[in-house]
């Protein structure tokens, strides 16, 4: 697949609010700026990430296999980092583009055990991005319930990250963002990477209508990796 001038640049997307004189009527309209990821790169080192983005923005990052994955912007400095970094943005792929797997092919609910986590660990699937987007990468340490916190470049969102008010990302302030599509444009259902306590092997899934259900952790289902850029 020919990735063209992509490599080195970021594509920002946000929508805003355009109001058509006497008619009132409200329009949404796309708006694209083009930033390189120098320029991400250095607001964040400054702590000023918010002046350049926003929570709903979308950033075009190019996969070798993927193709053009879009990521939203979930949430401004909300991680607990590993290294030096001071400020990142945690940021979500848009639409489930993975196929269905297992959340662990032995049927274990633990994050810190299961294959998917593997899968998203290897480098084959994070050199895939392109350079500038790699070099902004952070490891991010994440909890697991009442077990340790793993270290993780890409990871599923818990439940919590999405609904509870104390915890989740200011981009799930939005509870219809809970719903997510496949690269058909279809509802699916998609993995977190939170364990049903009461039992070893069911794990929490988001249902195309947005709401938790528990099911083995052997089912396949899609997933919608996030991951943190910082500086």
């Amino acid at each position: 697949m020919a990735h063209g001038n992509y490599y080195g640049s970021a594509y920002i997307h946000s929508a805003e609010i355009i109001r058509k004189g006497v008619e009132d009527m409200e329009v949404r309209k796309r708006v694209t700026e083009r930033l390189t990821w120098k320029q991400v790169g250095e607001a964040l080192e400054i702590g000023k990430a918010k002046e350049l983005l926003k929570v709903g923005d979308q950033i075009t990052v190019q996969h070798k296999d993927l193709g053009a994955v879009v990521f939203d912007v979930l949430d401004f400095d909300k991680e607990e980092l590993i290294g030096d970094q001071k400020h990142s943005i945690t940021l979500q792929m848009h639409k489930l583009l993975l196929p269905e797997m297992p959340f662990d092919e032995a049927g274990r609910n633990k994050w810190e055990k299961s294959t998917i986590r593997e899968k998203f660990a290897k480098q084959e699937f994070i050199n895939g991005f392109e350079a500038g987007f790699r070099e902004l990468l952070a490891a991010a340490l994440k909890k697991n319930d009442d077990r340790e916190k793993t270290a993780d470049i890409f990871f599923l969102l818990s439940v919590e990250e999405m609904t509870e008010i104390d915890e989740r990302y200011a981009f799930y302030d939005d509870r219809a963002n809970m719903c997510k599509q496949n690269e058909d444009g279809y509802g699916d259902w998609y993995w977190t990477r939170s364990a049903n306590r009461g039992s070893g092997s069911i794990t929490w899934f988001v249902y195309s209508s947005g709401y938790v259900y528990g099911n083995n952790a052997n089912s396949d289902y899609r997933c919608a990796p996030a991951c943190v850029i910082a500086k």
